[in-house]
């Protein structure tokens, strides 16, 4: 499918028949015109279709069928979700276009049924991504209204920390989706590690601006999900090791595509919801090692995705924490 028969499949779907909390966007199409979210995703979606045939018929399927149900925010939040795998796997393919790619989309292998977003071959490197968003709406709320934010599991701090603020003004830690991700991920990766001792796995989370929340899951101490401590335990109480997973890469563009949606201006001089940014420019892209695998990541994979390890030289904001203090600013209303 070209561009203007992609826009054709959203503009007879049930985006624009049914209540879809994208119908405003596509429905410029009606008249001529073009809105930039939704010209974000169409572009995306013919980049992708180029390498992946019947791509764009699914992801049609996919974000139309979202719809019916007026201003239902789980809708809102799987639509997010679909927009990261979107933002992510247009990357890849505008990345790797002067080169010979291969890209299989919901893959499986012959050891399980359960998939990863999808698969890259290019040269000799087999890589697999799994791209997870969090419902982040509500957490994002709390973070705006409350003064205390506790980020990493820390015996007694959240105690402590209620009989200060009380237990209404505390923010608690955004960790269980990141460990439910590490689990999913290692779930879909092992027959593609079983089959192939070279397949590379990657977890890609996209987040919004406080990366410190993700980061904090994994290595805030003492329970962060990759330490000895790690608050994750299976059933007989050992320690949950995700030796599936390469590594995991963090980005903060959900917050970008949630103010396209909205019509907002976008941060960090983004042009639309799908623009992955420029190397060396903030917002840093990181990776994060797993410490249960011995696979190092090759370099066009980091140069790729415009990777950085954690340092203290790319932001505070990009070192684990554990307790945030959010001073209120206080607006006089009195008049002299």
């Amino acid at each position: 499918m070209n561009k203007n028969e992609i826009i054709r499949g959203f503009l007879q779907s049930d985006l624009m028949t049914e209540w879809h909390w994208f119908t405003y966007h596509f429905q410029f199409y009606l008249y001529g015109r073009e809105h930039p979210f939704a010209k974000s995703i169409v572009e995306a979606i013919t980049n992708i279709e180029n390498v992946t045939p019947d791509f764009a018929i699914e992801m049609i399927k996919r974000i139309s069928s979202l719809s019916g149900k007026e201003k239902f925010e789980p809708h809102y939040e799987q639509l997010l979700q679909i927009c990261a795998e979107l933002y992510i796997l247009n990357h890849v393919v505008l990345f790797f276009k002067d080169q010979e790619i291969q890209i299989e989309h919901e893959p499986t292998s012959k050891k399980s049924d359960k998939n990863p977003e999808f698969i890259v071959r290019i040269d000799d490197i087999i890589f697999g991504i799994e791209v997870k968003s969090p419902s982040l709406l509500l957490h994002m709320n709390s973070r705006y209204d409350n003064q205390a934010q506790i980020s990493t599991r820390v015996p007694g701090l959240l105690d402590s920390t209620k009989d200060l603020f009380g237990e209404n003004d505390v923010t608690y830690p955004r960790d269980n989706p990141v460990k439910d991700f590490l689990i999913s991920a290692d779930e879909k990766f092992a027959g593609f590690k079983e089959e192939n001792k070279d397949f590379i796995s990657l977890l890609f989370i996209i987040w919004d601006d406080y990366i410190y929340e993700p980061i904090s899951a994994m290595l805030g101490e003492p329970a962060g999900l990759f330490l000895d401590g790690s608050f994750a335990k299976d059933k007989n109480g050992e320690q949950i090791k995700f030796s599936n997973v390469d590594a995991v890469l963090l980005d903060r563009q959900l917050i970008n595509i949630i103010h396209a949606t909205r019509d907002e201006p976008l941060h960090d001089n983004k042009k639309h919801a799908m623009d992955y940014g420029v190397k060396n420019e903030f917002p840093f892209k990181v990776i994060i090692p797993s410490p249960f695998s011995n696979t190092k990541i090759p370099d066009p994979i980091m140069e790729c995705f415009q990777l950085y390890n954690l340092s203290p030289e790319i932001g505070a904001e990009y070192a684990p924490s554990d307790f945030i203090y959010w001073q209120k600013q206080v607006v006089s209303t009195r008049r002299s």
